[in-house]
């Protein structure tokens, strides 16, 4: 069970990643 919770964690902290690196592409793209 608390594997399952800390896969979930990392997949969180990705997926936060991704939206701050696209965020940040969008940004110079203007």
């Amino acid at each position: 069970r608390w594997l399952v919770k800390l896969v979930g964690e990392r997949f969180q902290n990705l997926q936060d990643m991704l939206q701050k690196e696209s965020e940040l592409v969008e940004r110079i793209c203007e």
